[in-house]
């Protein structure tokens, strides 16, 4: 007869079977494609919500004594009471009696550390952005009562557009205003100096502490507080011994110093931060495009596409209400942060390019020839025959310019004959300083000539212009009428329809003695 198993070995099937069990509940929903970070204690997964089609990030975190149940409970319940555009949403908390899978949001751009380390030191506009929106993001941990604890590059990551996130709250506290937090643990090169004193210290003061180290890291490249051994560390951290490059500005080492002060009490809160000149000087630079706010209220049409794909919209409800932090609630979550993408992407995006009228090539748009008299584009704006009505001896009409009603096509083609025809920009100019009746003819030679609408006198024409303008005056006397008819024609002048003036009296000519 075969032995019974051992009470330890059944306890063993039954989880495991549990576990399996939890496990396809996790498959069930998301989709694990590869392994993004492994560490000591934690494991990061690249997955794919099913429904959605989104891209998440599931942390697996083992159970493994008190100390990391306490690690993992920390994390959960403060990622579970933030929401701000600058630090790391959570969707989904999947727990099991060996392991705690995290589903959260994925930050294609990978940690900050890693970013430093490629680029060198950052450039004063890049870095001032970045920093601003580590500054925001721990402003709103701070105003919910979040102490981080273990501020560094590694536990800052950055989303595809260069959005700052901030993530592994696990060594993190909740504290109230006034408040003093325990003895927590740090990375040392970002530790503040009350902390080795193994006293109770006032959180935010210490993550400003850490907020200082890593501005330094991103402007020169290196750590402030560089040692061989934690001993002689701690005595340079105590002691605020650091060295700041000649090349940095005065506003930017003026923020630095207020920031890596020894005395807690002597930094600056993060609000007052905010409002340093070196902040103000570099807000013209090409911050990453913020996120979206949140937005508290319960958004109907999620809930109506959520209900096509199978949820029950009142255990969905129930699930908000209650933050379950389950399938329905992240799903809600999830398509919640697509909306906001969508909205980021209306407001910032420039317009689609296709949707711009696009300029025509050069070659579509020839010169046009200049015109002759005889073409048939200046004969189309000759007045009309019948128009030409023919007018009694011995009459003056008052006649104004004519306005034409040209096409487009006509249009281009009179600006680009712009006085090209010489007989008629002559008239133009000659018409307007008729002879005067009873004036002999060396007044009417002598005659001051007038400006013409360019500006420029007859008289610094050239020298074939002039004789031109000697040569109409004879034709004008001889043929005074065949001009009149010549500008009528090219609608220079307009007929006038009204009655007739009287002659003007002329003056009689004075008999020499």
């Amino acid at each position: 007869m075969g032995t019974r198993p051992s009470k330890a070995l059944r306890r063993w099937y039954e989880s495991h079977e549990e576990s399996s069990r939890e496990r396809a509940a996790l498959r069930a929903h998301y989709e694990l494609l590869g392994v993004l970070s492994q560490g000591g204690r934690a494991e990061v997964r690249l997955a794919r919500h099913r429904a959605t089609g989104t891209k998440v990030a599931v942390k697996a975190v083992r159970r493994a004594g008190s100390w990391s149940q306490r690690f993992i409970s920390t994390e959960v319940d403060i990622l579970k009471s933030l929401d701000h555009p600058n630090v790391i949403k959570l969707y989904e908390v999947v727990q099991t009696r060996s392991c705690v899978y995290l589903v959260m949001e994925l930050a294609g751009g990978g940690e900050l550390l890693k970013h430093l380390e490629k680029a060198g030191r950052l450039g004063e506009r890049e870095a001032c952005a970045l920093f601003v929106q580590i500054a925001r993001g721990l402003r709103h941990c701070h105003a919910s009562g979040v102490v981080h604890g273990d501020l560094q590059p590694g536990n800052i990551l950055l989303d595809t557009r260069g959005n700052v996130k901030l993530s592994d709250f696990g060594v993190g506290s909740r504290f109230a205003a006034g408040q003093k937090v325990a003895a927590g643990w740090c990375t040392a090169d970002y530790r503040a100096p009350e902390l080795f004193l193994r006293r109770r210290y006032d959180g935010p003061k210490a993550d400003i502490w850490s907020l200082g180290v890593i501005l330094f890291f991103m402007v020169t490249g290196s750590q402030p507080f560089e040692a061989h051994s934690l001993q002689s560390l701690q005595k340079k951290i105590v002691a605020g011994r650091y060295t700041l490059p000649p090349h940095l500005p005065v506003d930017l080492e003026n923020i630095l110093r207020q920031l890596l002060r020894v005395d807690p009490a002597e930094r600056p809160a993060l609000d007052d931060i905010l409002r340093h000149p070196w902040i103000s000087r570099c807000s013209g630079a090409q911050a990453p495009r913020p996120s979206a706010p949140g937005d508290k209220k319960l958004n109907f049409r999620i809930l109506q596409r959520m209900s096509k794909m199978g949820y029950n919209p009142l255990h969905t409800h129930r699930s908000l209400i209650k933050n379950a932090f389950n399938s329905a609630m992240a799903t809600y979550l999830i398509l919640q942060c697509q909306a906001r993408e969508q909205e980021v992407h209306r407001r910032f995006e420039p317009a689609d390019a296709k949707t711009l009228p696009q300029s025509a090539p050069c070659a579509t748009f020839p010169l046009p020839r200049k015109l002759r008299v005889g073409d048939p584009g200046v004969c189309s704006l000759l007045l009309p025959h019948s128009d030409q009505q023919a007018e009694p001896k011995n009459t003056r009409r008052a006649t104004l310019p004519a306005i034409p009603v040209y096409s487009q096509e006509q249009t281009h083609s009179l600006k680009a004959a712009r006085f090209s025809i010489p007989f008629f920009s002559l008239k133009m100019r000659t018409a307007s300083v008729a002879p005067q009746r009873g004036a002999s003819r060396a007044t009417r030679l002598k005659a001051k000539p007038r400006e013409d609408s360019l500006g420029s006198s007859e008289a610094e024409q050239p020298r074939h212009r002039q004789q031109g303008v000697l040569e109409s005056f004879r034709r004008w006397r001889r043929a005074p009428r065949r001009c009149v008819n010549f500008f009528r024609g090219l609608g220079c002048f307009q007929p006038n329809t009204t009655a007739p003036l009287a002659p003007s009296p002329v003056a009689p000519r004075r008999r020499s003695k």
